[in-house]
């Protein structure tokens, strides 16, 4: 009871947080064997034909795992630059069947975020997110079926950003009898998650706050609630680098707080004020989406997703 409570009070958190903490809690596969990466994909080469470029230091060697055909960085990058509605952040372009992949080398997963669709315009738009979490880096549709999904749908504003997604889910497959799906709608908010460009210049602050209601019946028929508020600043536009490519540069930091209420079988569970001492450390590239996002926490450990490859169509 303790641990499938644990796990579901992290399994919501990592809702918030953008899946970047949400494996450290739950168990892997069983396998020993180490974990692969690969340089080789979407953004492997440039368009001089040159051979793929290896990834940082902190990543470790590429195994042989099955890759398809590479695709220009550089083709990519300038077709990112044209925006193509209010989601299509030019530091997250959320672009239908924009793909990046994500690794903790800390870790035996990877995080593949997919856009599945996008809809609006250029003012106000909407866009839908599927995060497939396992330990492949390039799985087949069965093996992103039976891992970790969430599933955002995201809300986008010319004059705001990227605002919050609406509602989320997360189903989660791998845990044996303790299988369950969790769905999450924002019944309220103040803020947004990623500000308009032009904003983000060091020391800007900003602040989201959701109120959102929650089910995950398969888990003790819980339901609940919870306000969660974020505090974020800019700390610098430093240039970044990618795969040899340089790109203008972000960097944030996120801190994190909570209130929750649970009722677990009937049972309430009230949890105010709930303190995970949690910061995150971003890294964006303008025209690409996330590059690094560390999470330092002390109570559950420090993690850090580093991004290894991306496709922006």
């Amino acid at each position: 009871m303790k641990r499938i409570r644990l796990v579901f009070i992290f399994l919501f958190l990592a809702l918030t947080l953008v899946a970047c903490n949400l494996t450290s809690m739950l168990p892997g596969n069983g396998e020993e064997t180490e974990p692969t990466l690969e340089a080789t994909e979407e953004t492997s080469a440039d368009a001089s034909g040159q051979e793929p470029l290896q990834e940082s230091d902190v990543m470790e060697e590429p195994t042989s795992e099955p890759v398809s055909d590479p695709m220009d960085s550089t083709e990519s990058s300038s077709q990112a630059s044209g925006q193509q509605s209010a989601c299509d952040h030019p530091y997250f372009p959320m672009r239908e069947g924009a793909s990046w992949v994500y690794y903790d080398p800390g870790d035996v997963y990877y995080y593949h975020w997919d856009i599945e669709s996008v809809s609006g315009d250029a003012q106000d738009a909407t866009a839908i997110m599927k995060v497939y979490i396992n330990e492949f880096s390039e799985p087949t549709e069965e093996q992103k079926q039976a891992g970790i999904q969430i599933e955002y749908n995201w809300v986008c504003s010319a004059s705001e950003g990227i605002v919050s997604f609406d509602m989320a889910t997360v189903k989660v497959s791998n845990m044996g009898d303790d299988a369950f799906k969790l769905t999450m709608e924002n019944i309220e908010g103040d803020g947004v998650m990623i500000p308009p460009a032009d904003l983000l210049t060091p020391g800007y602050t900003w602040e989201l706050t959701l109120a959102t209601d929650f089910s995950a019946e398969a888990l003790m028929g819980a339901t609940g609630s919870m306000v969660a508020k974020d505090f974020y600043s800019v700390t610098g536009n430093d240039a970044v680098e990618f795969n040899g490519q340089t790109f203008e540069g972000l960097q944030y930091q996120r801190q994190f707080e909570n209130d929750m209420e649970i009722m677990l079988n009937g049972v309430a569970m009230s949890l105010p004020n709930i303190d995970f001492d949690f910061q995150t450390n971003t890294v964006m590239a303008k025209g690409v989406g996330y590059l690094i996002l560390d999470s330092e926490s002390s109570d559950f450990g420090n993690t850090g997703l580093q991004l290894i490859r991306y496709n922006i169509p």
